[in-house]
This record gives structure tokens, C-alpha cells and sequence, in this order.
């Protein structure tokens, strides 16, 4: 789902830690991509963020919060990357 300007959400019921890291590896591979556009090679980047919680545990508003905070986390240290946060409700 779009949240707004370039900020997308996905969410991923059951899936663990481990499943989540690849995702987002994939994810950020496939950005990474060049692409050709009239001649010319483009190259964009992204930068993640992973929210994770026991089931039933976290509301939709909780875990965009947590993916907010691990996504600026990643931003300050190293743009192109990914960061996790463990909601503990």
C-alpha cells in the first residue's frame, strides 16, 4: 500500500524475522536494478524498514511506527539498506 509520497507499506502475516530480511533484500536488489529509458541508464535506491511482532501482539498504527523508526535508523546510517524493530506489546 502507498502511505504517501515515496513511502510504501507491505504487510506479511506469519512470516518470521529470517523471511523478512530476504524480502528485503530482494526488494532493494531489484531497485538497485539499472533501467534503460530512451538510452539513457537510470539508477534509483531505497531504503527499509522491518517491523515485527508476536501474532495478535501490535495494531497496523503500531507496527507503521516501529517500520518508521527502523526506516529513518537505516537512513542515518546507510541509505540503500534495511533495518529491523521488534515491537514488544
Amino acid at each position: 500500500a502507498r502511505l504517501g509520497g515515496d513511502a510504501f507499506a507491505s504487510a506479511c502475516p506469519g512470516a518470521d524475522h529470517a523471511e523478512l530480511v530476504r524480502l528485503a533484500e530482494r526488494l532493494l536488489a531489484g531497485v538497485r536494478a539499472p533501467i534503460t529509458v530512451q538510452a539513457q541508464v537510470l539508477r534509483v535506491g531505497a531504503t527499509i524498514g522491518l517491523a515485527t511482532c508476536r501474532a495478535g501482539r501490535g495494531t497496523g498504527d503500531v507496527l507503521v511506527a516501529a517500520a518508521d523508526g527502523a526506516l529513518l535508523a537505516a537512513k542515518s546510517t546507510a541509505k540503500g539498506t534495511w533495518r529491523a524493530a521488534s515491537v514488544a506489546v
